[in-house]
């Protein structure tokens, strides 16, 4: 039960908070209300048995449901047996296993089977206890009608927040507000819309807030806000800082690395540039924009044979990098063959 190496909480605390998850779960199959989903959840995490006061009352609920379910499976043999169908298929992502906390598709297999006792039992009121009686029988068939229209509206509601990136975080934010990740993953979408301004005060949300359930989103918090700060703001040194914190964090991101290279060059730090992306390259020797770095400041350093090397290995993994043609356009100006670093240029252009 020794903490996770990448998370912000223990083996113990996580198997302590998966029992108020569950019992999340069954609401949602209860009450599958629109205003109650969302791509991610900000879950409050068990850090003992009072805190949050419903820990203990989760896990006695679900050795009472669990008990109940094989103490009477012989007198209601489908009613238990569609009860441990849900625990039993929950029990890998609710156990102690290196997983996040929560998600609502884990529900879809688990849940098969909880609706059959109720269609049974609807079934089973129709065609025998309410035979004789058509008002009682209609009212049966009606409030089954009802809920079948009501999950089906549901369901399109809720689809029509996938629709695009944007609605999709939108949503997020506002059903998890003081969760990082939501804030981080907005910015990027309107960092992708070219709205630099929002994106920012996104990140800088996220960065404010702290609230992760694993150490590489807080990582990616530090990269954006480093990208912001070098792309935007042209402050290489801030951008130096902020990617280095992310390269603490989530260190197997190749493009981590490959823009705190790009930082240490744009400070004149050739010595670190060169061990940052000797590091890298050693870990994804095949990355394009690694190689493509490496490659331009080999060609700045004169060495222009290593240099096409390096960009030659980026084109061959993708052929229409255009900084990895501008550095082979550079280096056979370098070398004196105009006729075909001409030729690069143009594809540059």
């Amino acid at each position: 039960l020794e903490p996770y190496t990448n998370r912000p909480f223990s083996k113990l605390e996580r198997l302590m908070t998966q029992p108020r998850v569950l019992f999340f779960y069954a609401s949602l199959l209860t009450v599958p209300m629109t205003s109650r989903m969302t791509i991610l959840h900000d879950v409050a995490i068990s850090h003992s048995l009072v805190e949050p006061w419903t820990t203990l009352l989760s896990i006695i609920g679900c050795c009472s449901v669990l008990f109940l379910a094989v103490r009477f499976c012989r007198r209601y043999p489908l009613v238990s047996y569609s009860t441990l169908f849900f625990l039993i298929n929950h029990s890998i992502e609710g156990s102690i296993f290196n997983l996040e906390l929560a998600y609502e598709h884990r529900n879809y297999i688990p849940s098969m089977l909880l609706f059959i006792p109720l269609a049974v039992v609807s079934s089973h009121a129709t065609t025998t206890l309410f035979h004789y009686n058509r008002l009682l029988k209609g009212a049966v068939w009606m409030a089954a009608a009802c809920m079948i229209i009501s999950f089906g509206f549901t369901t399109y509601t809720y689809n029509r927040v996938f629709n695009s990136e944007i609605s999709l975080w939108l949503h997020g934010v506002d059903r998890a507000p003081f969760l990082s990740v939501t804030h981080n993953n907005l910015g990027k979408v309107y960092w992708g819309m070219g709205l630099r301004e929002q994106a920012q005060a996104e990140f800088n949300q996220a960065y404010e807030l702290d609230r992760y359930f694993n150490f590489p989103q807080k990582g990616m918090v530090f990269y954006n806000l480093g990208l912001y700060a070098a792309y935007e703001q042209r402050d290489h040194g801030f951008a130096l800082d902020r990617f280095q914190s992310a390269k603490k964090y989530c260190p197997g991101s190749p493009m981590i690395w490959y823009e705190t290279a790009r930082m240490h060059l744009a400070l004149g730090h050739e010595n670190d540039a060169a061990a940052e992306l000797n590091t890298a390259l050693a870990y994804w020797p095949q990355n394009p924009d690694l190689n493509t770095l490496s490659g331009l400041m080999m060609a700045r350093q004169g060495r222009c044979d290593e240099a096409l090397q390096a960009a030659e290995k980026a084109i061959a993994v993708e052929p229409l990098h255009l900084s990895a043609i501008a550095v082979l356009a550079g280096s056979h100006q370098c070398k004196g063959n105009y006729a075909v670093a001409i030729d690069f240029w143009k594809t540059v252009v």
